[in-house]
């Protein structure tokens, strides 16, 4: 793509790739964060607002309609290994990003431009801290965009309604009490009950696609799914002990947001009734939580318009993606769309342990963001 000029796109390729060499887990951005923002200092003359833990960076223009927010995330994930690496290819969304603000600053614009650095989306806390942003700045609209494996270098990904799915992880403790393993029937032990759960939760272990069915006593909208992540009971080799303490781990996932509010509530009764059969004490702990990510159907076709317009390959999809994203935090306070850039049909899985981003579709993602910006739609309520 001639976009973007060699010079430029050199300049930012040696960018994802200085990100690349610094990964660092949710929460502890520092030297990332330090870097983007050393970058825009030197190569733009836009305003950078740091907040600590997350920054942004404004072309302000004087004009009585609100910013269009670009929003690109910036943390990374644990490699099998036990090191910290970029497996999802936020060094590349940042570096989209980052073109953008270097791409926009010969523009006259209508309306400033916020270019939102978030820090913590892998574990769903980074978009929560963001969402200061809509108090500080008149925000009229907000984008994002992730790449993913499996699909035509470059194509643009998109769909009306659920893109990528809630989900959130659950702890369930169980206590019991400790005793002897040649006495059993003096203590109590939660392997029993964490067993039943699970064999409870089985036929939400697989994917049945995106159709209504029921389950229990429950209906569901659409997919839901509840997958065994982690089950402890005990210490290993301690073969004369007879556990108290217990826990299971899941990752609940719906379409809907109601449907996983519903199979939470479910899954505490029923273990409310294990815990009062077994004599245990019980305790929950939720982690991770993501909201549904959804674009509005208005807003997602002028966005499909502009895209199509300016010649970008576009791929509608038919179900949304199972994974989760906290863009969904931000569509819950102002209208947005979230987009996929297609990363190339041999590349790697997203958090598999070979990943790594494919670095020409760094011009493919500013060509998309630039064409919002360019092309924004004026008339339109949402």
């Amino acid at each position: 793509m001639k976009f973007i000029d060699q010079s430029l796109l050199q300049k930012l390729t040696q960018l994802r790739h200085n990100l690349k060499d610094i990964p660092e887990l949710s929460g502890k951005e520092f030297k990332t964060r330090a870097l983007l923002i050393k970058f825009l200092k030197q190569n733009t003359n836009l305003e950078i607002h740091d907040l600590g833990t997350w920054f942004y960076a404004i072309q302000r223009v004087n004009s009585s309609r609100g910013a269009i927010v670009f929003r690109a995330d910036h943390d990374a994930i644990l490699h099998p290994d036990g090191y910290p690496f970029h497996g999802c290819g936020h060094d590349g969304h940042s570096t989209i990003l980052a073109g953008l603000a270097l791409l926009l600053q010969k523009e006259k614009l209508e309306q400033s431009i916020i270019f939102l650095f978030q820090p913590s989306e892998e574990n769903g806390q980074g978009a929560k801290q963001c969402l200061k942003l809509f108090d500080l700045e008149n925000v009229e609209r907000i984008y994002g965009l992730h790449n993913f494996p499996g699909f035509e270098l470059g194509h643009i990904i998109i769909r009306v309604g659920t893109f990528m799915c809630a989900s959130l992880g659950l702890t369930v403790r169980f206590t019991g009490h400790q005793t002897h393993a040649a006495t059993p029937e003096k203590g109590t032990n939660p392997a029993f009950a964490i067993s039943q759960l699970t064999q409870m939760l089985e036929p939400l272990s697989y994917f049945n696609g995106f159709e209504s069915f029921k389950w229990k006593d429950l209906t569901f909208s659409s997919m839901v799914l509840a997958t065994v992540v982690s089950i402890q009971v005990g210490q290993a080799n301690h073969f004369g002990i007879s556990p108290s303490n217990g826990s299971l781990q899941l990752t609940l996932r719906a379409e809907k947001q109601q449907d996983l509010s519903k199979l939470l509530t479910k899954i505490k009764e029923t273990s409310l009734q294990l815990a009062k059969q077994y004599n245990l004490t019980l305790q929950f702990e939720v982690n991770d939580e993501f909201v549904e990510t959804t674009n509005p159907e208005s807003l997602t076709h002028h966005v499909n318009k502009i895209f199509s317009n300016d010649g970008l390959h576009i791929h509608e999809l038919v179900e949304p993606f199972r994974p989760s994203e906290d863009f969904g935090y931000y569509q819950l306070e102002k209208s947005g769309v979230f987009f996929g850039i297609g990363s190339g049909l041999q590349t790697p899985p997203l958090h598999s342990h070979d990943y790594v981003f494919p670095d020409e579709i760094i011009p493919y993602g500013i060509r998309a963001f630039y064409s919002i910006v360019m092309n924004y739609p004026t008339n339109i309520l949402l």
